[in-house]
């Protein structure tokens, strides 16, 4: 039993209508061309839906069980090409955004607005992953849009630099350079350290590891964390100090103290800092697309 919408929206028109001239008028067609619609989807059907009368036409009982299923399929198939358009356009669909500790705590809040304020019928799904997870999901095609520090080499993802943060010093409360406003490197080298973790957290690894190879220093290490709330809680169990991005300054541990780094023993600020980039793969999806287009185009610093 195969008919086409045509077919579908000439019964309509003449349900409506009553006649078959002003059902072909209402469609800017011929009569006849819309004649031999009704009878076709009639024939389709087995069964007629209209009586032919000298005044027009009027629904048999076939027509009028029919007729709101036609209604019903025209709405949908005029429902299914907007909601086409829709995603073609990127109004709709979905993105799914990973995003660090860090992230969460300093840009996340500033992608998620335009997208609510501007694309409220693109659905975001969030994850929370360090960075080496999320470039692997992006490769993988489980992840179209990752907040990360670092970004491997070689790699054909596209990213753009959204935050830029200075180091800090965070120290247990009873630690010895505690009651200070500021630290240099070398001093805090004389004690233990809780480092970022080499094979998961490679980039802060790096980074904090350069600042203190810069100023000539090798800081013991007491232990190291994959992420930075992890770190965090070892300085405030007093493990040790640590060398973290200044976002970190929103979380407040009783035990914690942090300290700004000053350039006493030559550290050079702007030359360690820590970076945070939004990437994502060279062939977004539409909502992706059109999720791009209204995120924030600078870099906030800290």
């Amino acid at each position: 039993m195969d008919y086409t919408l045509e077919q579908v929206r000439a019964v309509v028109a003449v349900a409506d209508t009553g006649h078959f001239g002003r059902a072909a008028q209402s469609l800017s067609r011929t009569q006849p061309p819309l004649s031999r619609a009704v009878q076709k989807l009639e024939a389709a059907v087995g069964a007629r839906l209209f009586e032919r009368t000298p005044r027009g036409a009027v629904l048999t009982a076939a027509g009028a069980a029919f007729l709101p299923h036609a209604r019903r399929l025209l709405a949908e198939a005029a429902d299914a090409g907007a909601a086409a358009r829709e995603a073609a356009a990127g109004r709709t669909g979905r993105v799914r955004v990973g995003f660090t500790v860090l992230a969460g705590l300093t840009v996340l809040g500033e992608h998620l607005a335009p997208a609510r304020e501007h694309l409220p019928g693109v659905r975001l799904e969030l994850e929370e992953a360090d960075s080496r997870a999320q470039l692997a999901a992006l490769a993988a095609g489980t992840l179209d849009l990752g907040l990360v520090r670092g970004l491997p080499p070689g790699t054909d993802l596209r990213a753009r630099l959204v935050r830029s943060e200075r180091l800090v010093a965070a120290v247990p409360a009873a630690h010895p350079l505690a009651g200070r406003a500021s630290v240099t490197l070398t001093d805090l080298a004389a004690h233990p350290l809780v480092t970022h973790s080499a094979d998961l957290a490679p980039a802060l690894h790096r980074l904090v590891d350069a600042a203190f190879t810069a100023v000539g220093a090798r800081p013991p290490v007491a232990a190291t964390a994959n992420q930075v709330h992890t770190l965090l809680a070892l300085v405030d169990a007093g493990v040790g100090a640590a060398v973290v991005p200044a976002g970190v300054l929103r979380l407040r541990l009783d035990g914690v103290r942090y300290l700004e780094l000053d350039e006493g023993d030559g550290h050079r600020p702007d030359r360690h800092r820590a970076e945070l980039f939004r990437v994502h793969r060279p062939d977004p999806a539409p909502a992706l697309r059109a999720l791009l287009d209204v995120l924030p185009a600078g870099v906030s610093r800290a």
